[in-house]
């Protein structure tokens, strides 16, 4: 998890990394994917000036 606050704007970013042997199966892989969907209807909902 890295931040910073310039000028009265805070950015944020945080990167998941699963460690395991093999692929990402099952509920685990379901549980990634809707965390990284979620986090781009997030980001496509940002707009200047909204709240």
């Amino acid at each position: 998890d890295m931040g910073c606050h310039i000028d009265g704007f805070i950015a944020v970013v945080a990167h998941t990394h699963v460690i395991q042997d093999g692929p990402v199966k099952g509920r685990a892989a379901d549980v990634v994917a809707a965390a990284n969907t979620a986090a781009e209807v997030a980001l496509r909902l940002v707009r200047p000036g909204k709240k």
